[in-house]
């Protein structure tokens, strides 16, 4: 009795073993583990590749396209991640294991990315910010405060050709007559003398934005960027209101400043002024310096003769 006992143990052990095992063993429509892995991680890219640029993906049938290229990429159906999905989930641990690799590689590759090892710096197209509004950036509009702080000038021996230049402001104004046409303008003034605007009309009575973008496109040297940020032809009436919120940028790309300043200078012979206009008295000081004491020894000299 006890022999079968031990025999019917054994056997139902044996039975046990084959169930599980038969459970676990992987179908053949089943993507194996390396095979999940790989597919996953790509799929992952691509959905998060569709997020950032969802405003370029429409409709379904437009990313559909891309799910049908991974697919086609990995040499399986749709059917076959179906089924994959359905048998690892139904395999917990496996699943896990797979996840944390995915994740890992995950994790990887936005390291990657963050050290610029796939999107490097393009020298030709990167460009810099430079604020170059010092003032305030709040007005008030009346007749004594529209004559000093209206116009702007700012120079700097660093602004050069391809620079672009930005200005804006938000505006509300009241004019006290339909003829007043205010406007705003900004000019690029080229140290030859040469100058180029860009402007806009301002709407009275209404509160709006303005952006005035100007690009230096004539291959001469910058003196400097002046404007007015109203301005109107007639004298006869006022116009009241408020601009704030001033702001002037300057965009350039740095890695290309040398090479354009050096063919800027092959085509504009124009000299920048020295920095500091006391050089150029500074001979003429000296000449009456050397007169000054010439003067005084002779008046030594003559009295010496005298006592003599």
């Amino acid at each position: 009795m006890k022999k079968l006992y031990n025999h019917r143990f054994i056997l139902l052990l044996l039975i046990s073993t084959l169930m599980f095992n038969h459970c676990n063993k992987r179908p053949e429509n089943v993507l194996n583990s390396k095979e999940m892995e790989s597919f996953l991680f790509d799929m992952y890219l691509l959905e998060a590749s569709l997020h950032t640029g969802n405003r370029f993906y429409k409709t379904p049938r437009e990313k559909q396209f891309y799910y049908e290229a991974l697919f086609e990429k990995h040499q399986i159906t749709k059917s076959d991640y179906d089924s994959s999905v359905v048998w690892y989930t139904q395999n917990p641990k496996e699943y896990s294991r797979i996840y944390e690799k995915v994740l890992k590689r995950i994790d990887t590759l936005q390291t990657s990315v963050l050290q610029r090892k796939y999107h490097p710096i393009d020298s030709l197209h990167f460009i810099e910010k430079q604020k170059l509004w010092k003032k305030i950036r709040f007005y008030i509009l009346n007749k004594k405060l529209f004559a000093k702080k209206m116009f702007f000038e700012i120079a700097d021996t660093n602004f050069t050709s391809q620079d672009i230049y930005q200005l804006s402001f938000t505006q509300h104004l009241s004019a006290s007559h339909s003829d007043v046409q205010p406007y705003a303008v900004m000019y690029v003034n080229y140290l030859n003398g040469t100058v180029d605007s860009i402007s806009t009309l301002l709407s009275d009575s209404v509160k709006k934005r303005y952006t005035l973008t100007f690009k230096a496109r004539l291959p001469l040297k910058i003196k400097s960027v002046s404007g007015w940020l109203l301005r109107y032809d007639t004298t006869k009436y006022r116009i009241k209101g408020k601009i704030n919120s001033i702001q002037l940028y300057r965009k350039f790309n740095p890695y290309r400043q040398d090479s354009i300043r050096q063919a800027i200078h092959q085509l504009d012979t124009t000299s920048y002024l020295p920095p500091s206009t006391t050089l150029l008295n500074k001979p003429k000081m000296q000449s009456k310096n050397k007169l000054k004491s010439n003067t005084i020894q002779m008046m030594l000299k003559n009295k010496e003769v005298q006592k003599k």
